[in-house]
């Protein structure tokens, strides 16, 4: 044995035991410590001792020991028990190299650790020992000594064959086997942390009390005397903030419609008539108004606004008194038994049963007969037709109607669909918010997903960007870089536009969700949404796909207007909206030099394509898992609330407009909206995996981000999406007792989210679930989860791992 020091030493500090049959052994003090090699010993405050072995390879020979006398009460009766607690994060279990990703250094019979009384090893085990879940592990063990007599015990740490020297036991796994043993310069290092705590000398049967980390209490005390909990943000000396207009491709001359959700500090608002707004020009100003989330308080947290912005305004100022504007005129919005009738100053439409929208108008002209909507699958085509129209929004500045209907054929139905028209107060713009669902149980194989808008009369002046357009042409976007008139190639990256007359259509992001077309034919002009043709795009059962559109009247500057369509207004200030504390603990980082130049030089104007993104209409803007495509990424690891918190922290608006945009496209593609046929899944949010739809993965369940963009953009299908994967958490028990830490997290984070949205006691239960099902799992004398990742062999020694939870 090793590490053993002779008795006489130590006789002078014997540490004589009080006559209790339990009697501790003080960890911290008393305590000779002897290492050879790159072993280290420690002290931890959990009042454990740590004796840690490095990543490098093992020497035969080298030890860590702690050494100390003791004497066993002369009243004792025996016979004598040590009682201890020791854990390490290594093992090697039952589990053996199966050509994954994870990678593992097998050594078997290689490293030890001891208890030795005088030169006697009374208990040994290999480090590779099972790591088991939930347990605190202890040993009691029987010592051959006297009442009265002293002996020295040694804690002993020891490597008895170097890890270079490769035993019969010993395996080694490269990730995805890649390489062999001989090529890896790492494949001996062996790193192990051995933790020992809770020693007890103990007379006969007597039992040890509980061993506990002293951080406990003290954290118990400390979250006593700060709850309640003080709201997160920090405190905006001004009752006034400046919000800058962010329009990174310009506005048109008459203006644009701006629509934003703006954070507010807890207790600043009880309702929207407390916050008021004025322009740069100190000119005050009426926005309208809705309320997206309160503070526990029940105060306002979020507040929708829209109103009218052009390129005078640079920014508004939110000031926290009373609202004393007005609206000038109002829109105005009308239900009937057939539909909806719509007015916003000089422009006028229809909704009605059958066909969605019928005869707008501009100064009582019609300038549109109707909009229809038609889907081709296997070569038939289906009209959509609507079923509902409800009422959504109606305000002073916008009105907003939902249509709600189907493509149903004779003997099938081809998916349903929701249609968001919207109008604004004196300014000549309609805004389509199309969203088809694949709800029919089976694959859908589409061809084409047109909108088309149905003139009274052929339309004169037709264009594309750059190009005239004549009647029956087309301009096809069959890539996110190769667009054709024709066949003639043409800008593939210049917003699209299909003007005429006065008028223009305008597609939002038409490059990136390819295959797309515009075309003209005699009165009616198409907007394909899904061009695919005689190679149809294959929409699974339970997915979405939204698209957005808009209608400019009386326009004189197609290009302009499309840019805007493309990256519209926003608010921002990076200082104050993460003073408000709507993401927790937050400060704009430009106070931080290194984050900031990092984020800023090695990110700033990079675009989708930078981060290996890919285009199309049910990848943008996915990338691949690892391992390469078909597998995409969907939401891995909370790309969405990563992607706006880094906008809050630096107010580039790049990160918003890419936020923006995986948002949209997790909502569609990645949330389950409809039965899938033997899958229990209505709700869920995919985790990666092949097509995107690979099930769902609970690590993946974060929808925290999901929320934070409805509350940025006010879309009510985001709510439905958040509250959806919520729910599927809440039934199926989603993440109770998963095998990682991460499977708890991730649905913790979903019920969570849900609970500050919703208020729903509960959630409150779902939520307390997993805090238990977390407890069960962890080793609380060392407060760890023995979680692995990356490396099969070493368990417990991941923070950012347990940090999740």
């Amino acid at each position: 044995m090793v590490g053993a020091t002779p008795l006489g030493v130590f006789l002078s500090c014997i540490a004589i035991l009080g006559a209790a049959s339990v009697q501790p052994v003080d960890l911290q003090d008393g305590w000779q410590e002897q290492t050879k090699g790159p072993w280290r010993t420690r002290y931890d405050h959990r009042d454990l001792r740590a004796m840690r072995h490095p990543w490098v390879p093992s020497e035969k020979g080298a030890f860590a020991s702690l050494s100390r006398p003791v004497t066993v009460p002369v009243s004792w009766k025996g016979p004598v028990y040590l009682s201890f607690y020791c854990s390490d994060d290594y093992h090697t279990d039952t589990w053996r190299p199966d050509g994954s990703w994870l990678t593992a250094e097998g050594f078997v019979g290689h490293r030890f650790k001891q208890v030795l009384v005088d030169d006697d090893a009374v208990w040994s085990e290999d480090v590779n020992d099972p790591v088991k879940k939930g347990v605190s592990p202890r040993y009691r063990v029987k010592l051959p000594v006297e009442a009265g007599r002293p002996f020295l015990i040694t804690l002993l740490a020891y490597d008895a064959e170097p890890s270079t020297h490769v035993l019969e036991g010993d395996f080694y796994q490269s990730a995805n086997d890649e390489i062999e043993r001989d090529e890896d310069p790492n494949a001996a290092n062996f790193q192990t942390l051995i933790y020992w705590g809770d020693l007890y000398l103990l007379d006969g049967d007597a039992e040890p009390p509980a061993g506990r980390r002293p951080t406990e209490l003290k954290v118990r005390a400390v979250h006593t005397e700060r709850w309640p909990l003080p709201p997160f943000g920090d405190a905006w000396e001004s009752d006034t903030a400046r919000l800058d207009v962010s329009a990174p491709a310009g506005l048109p001359k008459r203006g644009f419609p701006l629509c934003f959700g703006v954070p507010l500090h807890v207790g600043k608002a009880n309702t929207p008539a407390d916050v008021a707004f004025t322009t740069s020009a100190n000119k005050p100003t009426h926005m309208q108004k809705r309320v997206l989330g309160r503070w526990p308080d029940d105060s306002l947290q979020w507040l929708l606004v829209d109103f009218p912005v052009n390129k005078d305004i640079e920014a508004l100022y939110l000031d926290f008194t009373h609202d004393k504007t007005s609206p000038r005129t109002n829109t105005v919005a009308g239900i009937t038994e057939d539909g909806a009738t719509l007015e916003a100053g000089a422009l006028s439409l229809m909704t009605r049963r059958g066909d969605p929208i019928a005869d707008i108008k501009l100064d009582g002209k019609t300038l549109i007969d109707s909009i229809t909507l038609g889907i081709t699958v296997d070569g038939e085509t289906v009209a959509g037709t609507t079923a509902s129209t409800r009422l959504v929004d109606e305000g002073a500045f916008r009105s907003t109607v939902l249509l709600e209907g189907r493509f149903d054929a004779i003997d099938r139905s081809l998916g349903s669909f929701h249609l968001y028209c919207s109008v604004y107060d004196g300014m000549p713009y309609i805004r389509l918010w199309f969203r088809w669902f694949s709800d029919t149980g089976r694959d859908i194989p589409v061809s084409s997903l047109r909108i088309n808008l149905n003139l009274p009369e052929p339309p004169d002046a037709l264009r594309v960007p750059d190009w005239p357009l004549s009647d029956g042409a087309r301009v096809m976007q069959t890539s996110e870089t190769e667009r054709f008139l024709g066949d003639t190639p043409i800008d593939p990256k210049a917003p699209l536009f299909l003007a005429w007359n006065r008028a223009a259509v305008a597609v939002h992001r038409f490059a990136e969700l390819f295959p797309k077309a515009v075309s003209a034919d005699g009165r009616a002009l198409a907007i394909d949404l899904v061009a695919a043709g005689d190679e149809p795009v294959v929409f699974t059962p339970g997915e979405a796909k939204t698209h957005e559109l808009w209608l400019s009247f009386d326009e004189d500057d197609p290009a302009q207007f499309a840019a805007t369509v493309e990256h519209p207004p926003i608010l921002q200030n990076a200082a104050y909206y993460c003073a408000t504390g709507v993401l927790g603990r937050a400060r704009a980082h430009n106070g931080v030099p290194v984050l900031h130049e990092h984020m800023t030089k090695d990110f700033a104007a990079k675009t989708w394509q930078d981060f290996g993104l890919r285009a199309g209409v049910r990848h943008f803007p996915d990338s691949p898992h690892y391992g390469g495509l078909p597998n995409w990424a969907n939401n891995y690891y909370e790309r969405m609330l990563n992607l706006f918190s880094e906008w809050f922290m630096s107010g580039d608006r790049a990160w918003y407009d890419l936020g923006d945009d995986l948002c949209r496209h997790l909502m569609d593609v990645a949330i389950v909206h409809s039965e899938i046929p033997g899958k229990d899944w209505l709700g869920a949010i995919h985790g990666p995996g092949e097509n995107h739809v690979a099930g769902p993965w609970n690590p993946n369940l974060r929808i925290a981000g999901l929320d934070l963009y409805h509350k940025l953009t006010g879309d009510p299908e985001a709510h439905d999406a958040v509250m959806g994967v919520v729910d599927f958490c809440a039934c199926t028990h989603a993440g109770i007792d998963g095998g990682s830490v991460r499977q708890q997290a991730g649905s913790f984070d979903a019920v969570c989210t849900g609970y500050a949205e919703s208020g729903e006691v509960r959630l409150l239960d779902e939520g307390a679930g997993r805090v238990a099902s977390a407890l069960r799992a962890m080793d609380m004398r060392r407060g760890v989860w023995p979680d692995e990742h990356g490396s099969k062999v070493y368990r417990g020694n991941i923070p950012w791992m347990d940090a999740q939870i």
